[in-house]
């Protein structure tokens, strides 16, 4: 019989240290996005109903934790700050009230927050509201277009 010095701890998936890690890459991610003005590679063309097309989803959607926590994240690597309350709050607020995550609906209304990024803040969160992913998982699996992008 080995002894319990010699044996090794089984695997355990999801660690607070992969977790750590995972949101670390996907800060890290979400920087190259913005200050590369990255779009996704393969576009949206699902046949799925798309939560991002109805209001009233849309309300439902941040009213979650799974999107507050992505818009917080983000703004946290646009404006390059964690004080982010007051800015989330106003955010989460204009895309409440017009129910739309259409540039043209809700872009005039975060523009002053989030500045030159509106447009590709709100078409990021449309795919994110989208997929039924975790924010690391969709952040590990989402390809950019690297090649079109502006440098």
């Amino acid at each position: 019989m080995p002894s319990s010095q010699s044996r090794r701890p089984p695997r355990v998936y999801g660690r607070p240290e992969d977790t750590q890690r995972d949101a670390e890459q996907g800060y890290r991610k979400r920087m190259a996005v913005y200050s590369r003005n990255l779009h996704r590679a393969v576009p949206e063309t699902s046949i799925r109903t798309c939560i991002s097309k109805s209001p009233e989803l849309v309300r439902q959607a941040l009213a979650g934790n799974r999107c507050r926590a992505w818009v917080r994240r983000d703004i946290e690597v646009i404006l390059d700050t964690t004080d982010t309350a007051i800015f989330e709050e106003l955010i989460v607020s204009a895309i409440r009230e017009s129910g739309s995550l259409d540039c043209r609906v809700v872009g005039p209304r975060i523009e002053p927050i989030l500045g030159s990024y509106t447009d590709i803040f709100i078409d990021e969160l449309a795919a994110f509201v989208n997929s039924t992913l975790p924010m690391e998982t969709y952040d590990r699996y989402i390809v950019y277009d690297t090649a079109n992008s502006a440098k």
